[in-house]
């Protein structure tokens, strides 16, 4: 509940908006709803006992949801980046290996 709070009152800093704040808000106010809706599981009625599985499974399928799209969009934004940096990595061990195997080259040509 804490940081649901600080979250919401915090939520127009820069940090929070690179985090995404709206997913973290929703993810945190699921967790809050999550965590309450365990404790009817020891249900004392027959409503409770109905509608605490249902609260608590929706909850935590919307959390892993969150936490889904928040992965593929870092993967999605960084994974072009890495692309680039194996792409120059490949070029400079491919010229490294043309420069190798000139010289061997040359060395096997004098040796005979």
């Amino acid at each position: 509940c804490f940081l649901l709070v600080q979250t919401i009152q915090h939520r127009k800093s820069q940090i929070m908006r690179l985090s995404q704040v709206n997913f973290l808000i929703a993810f945190l106010f699921l967790a809050l709803v999550a965590a309450t809706s365990s404790a009817h599981l020891a249900a004392r009625t027959d409503m409770q006992c109905r509608l605490s599985t249902p609260l608590v499974l929706v909850s935590l399928h919307c959390m892993y949801a969150i936490m889904a799209c928040r992965l593929w969009r870092v993967h999605s934004t960084i994974s072009p980046m890495l692309v680039q940096a194996l792409q120059q990595e490949q070029s400079f061990t491919r010229w490294v290996f043309q420069i190798c195997s000139t010289f061997a080259c040359k060395n096997k040509k004098r040796n005979k």
